[in-house]
């Protein structure tokens, strides 16, 4: 079974987000997938990759979330610490960058979403 690429964008306006999957995309703007693979211009939106990562409460996480998380090195102390998932290109992988440091989201644990780059940030604290 092949694995969906999975997107979303934050439309300003309306101050949602939109989800699509790579194939939805193709099909609107009238594409076959076989055509074009993943190399499809970005520039019509802000993209925002899925990690194929769920959190605690079962919900998708994103590029650009704020993520509650627990090392999995110090799960037994429990101490959670908040970051924003990135995709680093150097590395081809899903960050979490806290603070300045960036560290592979795999080696962290119990992920909950607290809200997204678009969000107030005074109301993730």
């Amino acid at each position: 079974m092949k694995t969906q690429t999975k997107f979303r964008a934050w439309i300003p306006e309306e101050k949602k987000m939109i989800y699509w999957t790579l194939n939805d995309l193709l099909v609107r703007v009238g594409c076959d997938i076989d055509d074009y693979g993943d190399d499809v211009p970005n520039a019509l939106f802000d993209w925002m990759q899925s990690t194929g990562l769920k959190d605690i409460k079962d919900v998708e996480i994103f590029e650009d979330d704020f993520i509650k998380i627990v090392h999995k090195d110090f799960k037994e102390n429990d101490i959670p610490v908040i970051g924003r998932v990135i995709f680093n290109q150097d590395v081809c992988s899903f960050m979490i960058k806290i603070g300045d440091i960036e560290e592979d989201l795999v080696d962290w644990v119990d992920y909950e979403i607290i809200g997204h780059v678009n969000d107030n940030l005074e109301e993730l604290k």
